[in-house]
């Protein structure tokens, strides 16, 4: 007869070392004042957006299909970050027409809501903002994402798409419908959104470090009660990067540094390790010492 064996829910005694800070975002301070922001809720935190806090701060490896290199402003657009192309395809960390370091994880079928400033004033040519998805093969399924009008000064546009039902990965992408391989008159893009949920108004994210939680406000007002004490005033976000992997959930990670990720546990009696759902993994080292010290390989 089988027996499930229940997982080891991992608590703050048996994490000894992470090489991830908990630093994700101010903590929460009873008695401050926390006001709403009159901007999308995915130009705050990469919490909600996927297309990352902001992609147009300088920061972001770009493709042009033209093999012109992209402008990016981070003060544009009255400091929100931009991108200025000329190319027909522009698309975020990737290598060439395949995923890189500036993809993210989609899931068959499920919807994403896009949002995005243009600024096509100085075109005559439509396109579009959205993402270019693959299967796990790396192989293209399509470009999907929400279009503008050209002629037309910084105005924002929204729409949704559908994952196809083998998609696996998808990267920002940037059109302008014109030919292939030309120098198109630039368009200007700013304040992206791609998220599982519309663009809303949302206040700022705060960190209840005692529980490993991240909160974000949704109206204005003074905060006198702990924010998982006050539904009604802060939504949950989540665990915080360091404890994201701790988490019930195979959907939620937590990601690491430039030079990785490394912990140190101390779980007790334990006769497995399981590590699921990994991403943009290479490689790995599993050590468990005995309490005596002893190596076991």
């Amino acid at each position: 007869m089988l027996k499930v064996l229940d997982p080891i829910r991992i608590k703050d005694s048996m994490l000894l070392h992470s090489s991830i800070p908990e630093d994700d975002c101010p903590e929460w301070v009873s008695g401050a004042t926390y006001a709403a922001q009159a901007s999308a809720a995915g130009q705050l935190s990469d919490y909600v957006n996927l297309a990352g806090a902001n992609p147009f701060n300088g920061l972001t490896e770009w493709y042009s299909s033209n093999g012109v290199p992209v402008v990016v402003n981070a003060a544009g657009n009255g400091g929100h970050g931009e991108l200025r192309t000329t190319a027909r395809d522009t698309l975020a960390g990737t290598n060439g027409w395949s995923p890189g370091s500036g993809s993210f994880v989609v899931y068959p079928g499920e919807l994403l809501h896009i949002a995005c400033d243009v600024d096509s004033s100085g075109s005559t040519l439509a396109g579009a903002v959205g993402v270019m998805v693959w299967d796990e093969n790396d192989r293209c399924l399509g470009w999907l994402g929400a279009g503008y009008s050209p002629g037309l000064a910084y105005h924002r546009i929204a729409g949704s798409v559908t994952m196809p039902g083998s998609a696996t990965r998808a990267a920002i992408w940037l059109q302008i419908d014109g030919p292939h391989g030309v120098q198109h008159p630039a368009v200007g893009f700013s304040r992206l959104y791609i998220g599982r949920t519309p663009e809303t108004v949302f206040g700022p994210f705060v960190m209840r470090s005692s529980r490993h939680e991240v909160y974000q406000r949704v109206d204005d007002g003074i905060s006198l009660l702990p924010p998982e004490s006050d539904p009604d005033h802060w939504i949950r976000v989540g665990l915080t990067n360091r404890w994201a992997m701790f988490d019930s959930n195979v959907n939620t990670r937590s990601v690491g540094g430039e030079d990785g990720l490394q912990v140190k546990l101390r779980p007790g009696m334990c006769n497995g390790v399981a590590l699921l759902n990994l991403v943009d993994v290479r490689e790995m080292t599993i050590v468990c010492r005995h309490p005596s010290d002893f190596k076991v390989p």
